[in-house]
């Protein structure tokens, strides 16, 4: 998958669910959990803990995310991500 942000609309439409990108890379995964806050899609994961996941995105993966969950954490917060 490369397009998180075609991936989230499919799911909102109705198009696809979350289950259909389970083939997804870990980093590409906990974007579409943390944008559509469905964070029981971070069990099993390792990165159940919701600032572990967020630590794991890189800063294209953060921006889609406060685009569609914008309280899930305010930039003031973050560190550089360690993912390029």
């Amino acid at each position: 998958m490369r397009s998180e942000s075609a991936a989230i609309a499919a799911i909102k439409s109705g198009e696809r669910t979350l289950d259909d990108y389970g083939a997804a890379s870990t980093s590409e995964w906990l974007t579409l959990c943390l944008a559509l806050a469905r964070y029981d899609g971070l069990e099993g994961t390792g990165y159940e803990a919701h600032e572990a996941a967020w630590d794991r995105l890189n800063d294209r993966q953060r921006a889609i995310v406060r685009a569609e969950n914008p309280t899930f954490r305010a930039a003031e917060f973050d560190g550089p991500s360690r993912y390029l």
